[in-house]
């Protein structure tokens, strides 16, 4: 019996697109509605019963390489992972020897706009759900007291480290 190359290519093109097909279907089985986690997201998340699942899910998701959810309808959600110049300086840690930024107390910042204008800043840290938004007067404003205090509280709480002492000629310091 002849092996046929072009027979044994279109089995393997044919299971790969198979398997491409049952993992595809089971990532939308999981995935979430990318306008509720929007909409979630702008307010208090974790006190809303309905929103909890959704973000989280999204949250893990973004996790594990997946990307955010979309939504057709918002016009400003995009993620980033943390810098020296995104990161709060009370959510900032820095070398106690060298005084360099060593990192923040988040690794990544979800950024939500809404018509164009910056709304809130969700703060979060991979493997966990603990998260801070920093909200913009908009969002302020429309949503009021039911916003998360976490980063109000935080910043509140924060004492800037003294400044570093100033070496003057051969002084040690």
């Amino acid at each position: 019996m002849r092996y046929d190359h072009s027979t044994s290519q279109l089995f393997l093109y044919r299971s790969l697109c198979l398997a491409a097909a049952i993992f595809g279907m089971s990532e939308r089985a999981h995935a979430v509605d990318g306008c509720k986690v929007m909409l979630c997201i702008t307010a208090n998340w974790k006190n809303i019963s309905q929103c909890r699942p959704d973000v989280e899910q999204a949250i893990h998701d973004v996790e594990r390489g997946r990307g955010w959810p979309s939504c057709n309808d918002a016009n400003g959600a995009s993620y980033q992972w943390a810098t020296e110049a995104t990161c709060p300086a009370f959510y900032s840690s820095y070398n106690s020897e060298t005084g360099a930024w060593s990192g923040c107390q988040y690794n990544a910042i979800l950024s939500v706009r809404i018509n164009n204008v910056p709304w809130s800043d969700m703060f979060w840290t991979f493997g966990s759900t603990a998260t801070s938004t920093r909200y913009y007067a908009p969002a302020r404003a429309a949503l009021g007291d039911s916003i998360d205090p976490r980063f109000d509280l935080d910043a509140a709480a924060w004492v800037p480290p003294p400044p570093a002492p100033v070496c003057n000629g051969g002084d040690s310091c």
